[in-house]
């Protein structure tokens, strides 16, 4: 159309005094619809708020009724990560899960582990070690019965505390269930040396080209109080927490068990200079205390 039309121009004239209003109306509440909108697209799925004409999900995150997840809500698109298959509250000590190791450790020469060093007592697991009868014993316990906490890949958060004593050490680590030794993943380990408990290390142990290999990290905190230790194994990494914060991980190939491990907890008695350490002033044994154990599979 030409804008030259006369016709053109002069209805133009006519009718813009009458129609501006409505139409600076009709845009404005189209740009207020728009911005709210936009803003509700924004702020909804942060408050776990599916947005309107979104589709709805459901308590597995699966997208119901004909809808997308392309389309649904990023917080709603997004499954949990892990999920819980296993857990022990230690309300009893429940012999077809674990077993108490008896004998000599093969990581420790100065160690005689022994099942009466294991005990249950107050919705905890107790592995002791210290004196008994003139002989240093030490407790320590394997997951080879609990069939949810023997797997390839998963998580294992433990909630875990140390005595303070010199010459006693401990660990919570992953064991491989066959074949030869490493791998191992040790996602809790206080050395004997490290008596007064103010540091901790993960560890991770792979063979290279028949030599055994470590990657390791240490940190301080108070470790005679508690915390939630956690390992968690992927295919593609695997990575170590303390109280929800990743303190470590490993992503070479090499380094990545790709078989069933096992779950164990155990304490050590070393000798320095020839003889074992006494034990702090007024105790018996020191002990490495768990409250309680959680497993977890990945998610699809």
């Amino acid at each position: 159309m030409s804008v030259s039309h006369p016709s053109t121009r002069a209805a133009t004239r006519r009718r813009r005094p009458r129609l501006a209003p409505a139409i600076a109306k009709a845009l404005a509440a189209g740009i207020a619809k728009a911005l709210a909108a936009g803003i509700a697209a924004s702020l909804l799925p942060a408050l776990g708020v599916a947005a309107q004409g979104a589709p709805v999900t459901g308590s597995a995150g699966a997208v119901e009724a004909g809808g997308s997840a392309a389309t649904a809500p990023v917080a709603e698109r997004r499954k949990r990560a892990w999920k819980q298959v296993g857990a022990e509250p230690f309300n009893r000590f429940d012999a077809s899960r674990w077993g108490k190791f008896d004998g000599g450790a093969s990581c420790c020469a100065d160690t005689t582990w022994d099942r009466s060093m294991v005990t249950v007592r107050g919705g905890k697991l107790q592995l002791h070690t210290g004196p008994r009868n003139g002989r240093w014993l030490s407790g320590g316990v394997g997951g080879w019965g609990w069939d949810a906490a023997v797997r390839t890949y998963g998580r294992y958060d433990a909630r875990i505390r140390f005595d303070r004593g010199t010459g006693v050490s401990a660990a919570a680590l992953l064991w491989p269930s066959s074949g030869p030794w490493p791998p191992e993943l040790d996602f809790y380990e206080i050395f004997d040396s490290w008596g007064d408990r103010s540091r901790m290390q993960v560890t991770t142990h792979w063979r290279r080209n028949g030599q055994h290999e470590v990657s390791q990290r240490v940190v301080r905190r108070d470790f005679t109080r508690w915390h939630t230790a956690s390992v968690r194994w992927r295919r593609d990494r695997v990575a170590y927490f303390l109280d929800g914060k990743r303190i470590k991980v490993d992503t070479a190939p090499a380094r990545i068990p790709r078989g069933d491990m096992w779950l164990g907890f155990q304490t050590h008695a070393h000798k320095r200079n020839g003889r074992y350490v006494p034990l702090p002033s007024g105790r018996r044994s020191v002990a490495l205390e768990v409250d309680w154990v959680k497993v977890y599979r990945r998610n699809a």
